[in-house]
C-alpha cells in the first residue's frame, strides 16, 4: 500500500516519468520487503532484549541509508565503504528504482541487483531457523553432544571454523544461544552431504 502511494505521489504530484515497468518495480519491492522482514526477524531472534534489537536495527538502518547512494554517489566513497556496500540491500533497491523508473531498464538490465537481493533474502531467511530456540530439531542434530554428528563423514569438517563464523554474533548478542558452533556445523554438514 505504501509503495503504491509513493509511486502515485511521485508520478502525479512530482511529475516523475515512469519509463520502465511498474510490475518490475513491484517484483523488486516484494523481494526487498522479504529481505527486510528476514533481516528484522534475524536481529530479533539474536537479541536478548527488545532494547538490544532496537539498537541493532537502528545501527543497521543508519549504515544502510548512509552508504546506499541516496545522498552521495557510491563511486565517490572510500574503497572500504564500497566493499561494505556490497551487502547493503538499500543500495540495490535504489539502483533499481532509478534505473527502471527513469531509464526504462528491463529485468535483464537489473539481473545483478535481483541476484544480490535474492541471495541476501535467502541467507537471512535460511539462517533464521538456526538461531531459534530449538534449532537441533529442525536440522536433525543433537545439540547435547559436543559434536553434532558422532559417526559420519561430517566430522571431517572444520568445527572450529563454524564457531569462529558465529563469534561476532556471540560477542554482540551475548550467550543466549550457546550452540552457534553446533548450529553452523549442522547447516554446513547438511549442505555438503
Amino acid at each position: 500500500m505504501q509503495f503504491t502511494l509513493g509511486l502515485l505521489v511521485g508520478i502525479f504530484l512530482f511529475r516523475i516519468p515512469a519509463e520502465g515497468s511498474i510490475l518490475l518495480m513491484y517484483g523488486f519491492a516484494f523481494l526487498f520487503l522479504l529481505l527486510c522482514v528476514g533481516l528484522g526477524l534475524l536481529i530479533s531472534a539474536l537479541s536478548d532484549t527488545m532494547q538490544q534489537a532496537m539498537f541493532a536495527a537502528f545501527f543497521c538502518l543508519v549504515l544502510f541509508i548512509l552508504l546506499s547512494g541516496l545522498f552521495a554517489s557510491t563511486e565517490n566513497m572510500p574503497e572500504w565503504a564500497q566493499y561494505l556496500n556490497i551487502v547493503n540491500p538499500l543500495k540495490y533497491i535504489i539502483e533499481v528504482g532509478r534505473n527502471v523508473m527513469l531509464k526504462g531498464s528491463t529485468f535483464n538490465d537489473m539481473r545483478q541487483q535481483f541476484m544480490a537481493l535474492a541471495l541476501m533474502a535467502a541467507v537471512c531467511l535460511l539462517y533464521l531457523p538456526a538461531v531459534t530456540e530449538y534449532p537441533s530439531d529442525f536440522f536433525g542434530c543433537n545439540s547435547r553432544s559436543p559434536l553434532p554428528f558422532t559417526a559420519s563423514g561430517a566430522n571431517a569438517l572444520n568445527y572450529t571454523g563454524a564457531i569462529h563464523y558465529w563469534l561476532p554474533f556471540r560477542v554482540f548478542f551475548g550467550n543466549k544461544y550457546r550452540n552457534y558452533g553446533d548450529i553452523a556445523y549442522c547447516i554446513t554438514a547438511h549442505l555438503i552431504l
